[in-house]
């Protein structure tokens, strides 16, 4: 009996109790989810007996810090510390309302705790950020503004300008050494920008950087900075770097194009065949009859918005010279009022016409293509093939069909006698 009257004495005390608790934990969970939603709603005091979680007590420091209620902020961060010891939002807020104090021992502090506690979370991170940029500290921005950039993309357009300013800058070279050395997984955009932006000293001296380093240059790097050196014109020096990322046994002497039987898988790099692609057009290697070797390129033409056909084409290095290209193709009823040539152009400002071929329309089984050009010796240092639209006007550029290309050559003309 004694038992039983204990057990339900207790129990009578204890059920409020916990009632109580519960209601008080389940009032903290709501406040939580109603600040977790960051509404524009100004600050207002909490009952501190609720039980709210770090990041709620952060966003409450945040409204009390905007409300000019600093030290109910600082007090509101610190018990977020208290709430949660692995938490690095509240130092991190911590660090920003000490900054804006001028509390530098307790910010440096600040920001030391919440880059351990959360060194890859971007709430702390910008907040780091922030204080290392104050404080000029390039040497603890920079690997923060890398934890950034990895975490959030969208923040390249803004950061990677400026750290192309630092970079041009000899006392903040060092500082880059690691990222050049063991590149992180936004470099190659970074490598992009200044390839659309450096001057071409700064790239030219990163990507020697680049090759001295342990880590190999990528695939995309080279194909970047290729393209850049193309867009200077300077084709020597874009020619040997592009070569560096072919397999010797792919460079035929003998033939002054590349991959002239569409066998290998480089293209897009530089001097390999350009290729471009929209909903109107198909391009790529295929098999089917009468080929020679393992494939051919195929070019699938749709009938439907206008397309001022451009999309194959290779760039080529002639010395002056004559040549003759040559090309078996098939045509499967290729519909144009105007149809395709394949075209060879200086890469000058006037892009002067070196030669065309017949125009192609209609349908044809296999046959050779021949066209006879000349390389003058003045403004054509570099040359580019192309297939193009016949036709430079709108109203001839709806095509319908199918092409089909092989060993494709370029041979002077002297090696025949």
């Amino acid at each position: 009996m004694i038992k039983k009257w204990l057990k339900r004495s207790l129990s009578l005390t204890l059920l409020p109790l916990l009632a109580w608790q519960v209601y008080l934990q389940g009032q903290g969970g709501m406040v939580s989810e109603k600040l977790k939603q960051e509404s524009p709603e100004p600050y207002t005091a909490v009952d501190p007996s609720y039980h709210l979680t770090a990041k709620a007590l952060t966003r409450l420091a945040e409204k009390a810090n905007e409300a000019g209620k600093l030290d109910e902020s600082e007090q509101l961060a610190l018990q977020g510390m208290a709430r949660n010891i692995t938490s690095g939002e509240p130092p991190a807020h911590l660090l920003q309302l000490y900054a804006s104090q001028k509390r530098s021992q307790q910010a440096t502090e600040a920001a030391s705790i919440a880059g351990k506690l959360w060194p890859a979370h971007t709430y702390t991170q910008t907040r780091l950020a922030d204080y290392w940029a104050r404080q000029q500290r390039l040497d603890k921005l920079i690997p923060t503004w890398n934890v950034l950039l990895t975490r959030n993309g969208s923040l390249q357009a803004t950061i990677f300008p400026v750290l192309q300013q630092l970079l041009a800058q000899e006392e903040h070279k060092a500082l880059f050494s690691p990222f050049i050395e063991k590149p992180p997984t936004w470099w190659s955009s970074f490598f992009n920008h200044l390839a659309q932006n450096a001057e071409p000293t700064l790239l030219n001296s990163v990507y020697e950087q680049r090759q001295k380093s342990k880590t190999p240059i990528s695939k995309e790097e080279r194909t970047i900075y290729v393209a850049r050196l193309l867009r200077d014109q300077d084709w020597a020096n874009a020619y040997q770097i592009w070569q560096t990322g072919i397999p010797p046994k792919l460079l035929n002497k003998k033939n002054l194009i590349f991959d002239g039987g569409f066998e290998g898988d480089s293209f897009n790099s530089g001097f390999d065949w350009q290729i471009s692609q929209t909903r109107e057009i198909s391009i790529k290697p295929d098999v089917t009859y009468g080929i020679k070797g393992k494939q051919a390129i195929h070019i699938r033409l749709k009938r439907d918005n206008p397309v001022h056909f451009q999309h194959l084409s290779q760039t080529l290095l002639l010395p002056a010279d004559e040549y003759q290209l040559s090309m078996r193709y098939r045509l499967d009823t290729l519909k144009n009022p105007k149809g395709l040539r394949w075209r060879i152009h200086c890469l000058n400002p006037a892009s002067t016409l070196l030669g065309e071929s017949h125009a192609l329309r209609g349908q044809k089984s296999w046959d050779t293509l021949n066209v006879t050009f000349s390389v003058p010796s003045q403004d054509c240092g570099a040359q580019r093939l192309r297939l193009e639209a016949d036709s430079a006007y709108r109203h001839d550029h709806t095509f319908e069909g199918h092409l089909w290309f092989d060993d494709v050559a370029i041979q002077p003309i002297t090696d025949k006698e």
